[in-house]
């Protein structure tokens, strides 16, 4: 409409039933995201706050040291180390699985099928002390790979001959051959624990036959 002075004003639209509902449900909807992001972050303000008490953070420090403990036992480089055999002068290469309990045949049967057994309870290849590792041996060259017979020439191993052993750090430990035995199947004497680093090896003998057991001792060259 046009004033006294000419100046023109313009009415300001009055609003629907529908525009007035649809505004108080948006401030709604706008209210509760506000007060949602409060609810959901004041316990994290609340957690990082300077002004925690002090005996809570010695409580929340105890707790963050056992956890730190608990992550360093799981993650421990031992746990999670593996081991490789190498004897170039047979031509075995072979994953060593680790653990393995040689009193039972369902636990070394399997553990067999897929790489050289390393006997729970001796030490691990290159640490100080008796290692003792066992795979299959055979008569027939067609069983190799039915049997993974790792061992099948251990026999040809003599004084002097080379066996390494590297794990997933890569470190590599040198053996050399230092003896030979052939002892009863009964016989577990190699099984115990030495003061000295050694690796024993063992199969069966002879190949093809579980008569005796072919022994093979060397140490670090």
């Amino acid at each position: 409409m046009e004033g006294k002075t000419g100046t023109v004003y313009l009415a300001t639209p009055k609003k629907t039933w529908s525009q007035k509902i649809v505004g108080v449900i948006g401030t709604a909807i706008t209210s509760g995201a506000f007060a949602f992001l409060l609810y959901s972050y004041a316990p994290i303000v609340r957690n990082d706050s300077p002004f925690i008490p002090l005996e809570s953070k010695v409580e929340i420090n105890e707790e963050r040291s056992a956890n730190a403990q608990k992550e360093e036992v799981v993650s421990d480089p031992e746990v999670e180390v593996e081991y490789f055999l190498s004897i170039p002068k047979i031509n075995a290469y072979s994953k060593i699985i680790r653990d393995v309990d040689p009193m039972d045949e369902g636990q070394y049967a399997a553990a067999l099928l897929s790489g050289v057994a390393h006997s729970k309870g001796t030490s691990y290849p290159g640490s100080v002390g008796r290692s003792f590792l066992f795979a299959h041996s055979t008569n027939d060259i067609v069983n190799i790979t039915q049997f993974n017979a790792v061992f099948y020439d251990l026999r040809k191993l003599a004084k002097g001959d080379k066996i390494e052993v590297r794990n997933s750090r890569g470190e590599v430990t040198l053996f050399e051959v230092r003896e030979r035995h052939i002892v009863e199947a009964t016989d577990v004497s190699w099984l115990s624990q030495s003061d000295k680093t050694e690796l024993v090896l063992q199969t069966c003998y002879p190949p093809g036959t579980t008569w005796k057991r072919l022994i093979v001792v060397a140490d670090p060259a």
